[in-house]
């Protein structure tokens, strides 16, 4: 393959982009819309295949959305539906961690009086 076929990505590794194309058919082009100006194309790569894993679980959760919709049934929250990204301390968490710092704090204090 010439280096006009991969761009950016024609490196002394170019031997990897064509085989990545043809188990991922399409990655390598998504690559090279996302690179910026320095990146070495692994990290363009990885960044692409996330974009598109992303888009990829969007996409089955409006599918499964719109299936539910049709069924009469009320939406699923994303956290839901596969695998999301839960933010923040469990409700439960949090009271066992209060719990255990006000412990500690008393103990502590207690250590104080006593030293």
């Amino acid at each position: 393959m010439d280096d006009d076929n991969y761009g950016t990505f024609a490196t002394e590794d170019r031997g990897y982009v064509p085989a990545l194309d043809t188990i991922a058919p399409g990655i390598v082009e998504q690559a090279r819309a996302v690179a910026v100006e320095g990146e070495d194309w692994i990290s363009a790569v990885s960044r692409a295949m996330s974009t598109v894993a992303m888009a990829d679980y969007q996409r089955r959760l409006l599918n499964v959305q719109l299936e539910r919709a049709r069924q009469g049934l009320p939406p699923l929250a994303a956290s839901e539906y596969g695998v999301g990204v839960s933010v923040g301390i469990d409700p439960a968490t949090r009271n066992i961690l209060l719990i255990g710092g006000v412990a500690l704090v008393a103990v502590l204090l207690l250590a104080r009086r006593r030293a």
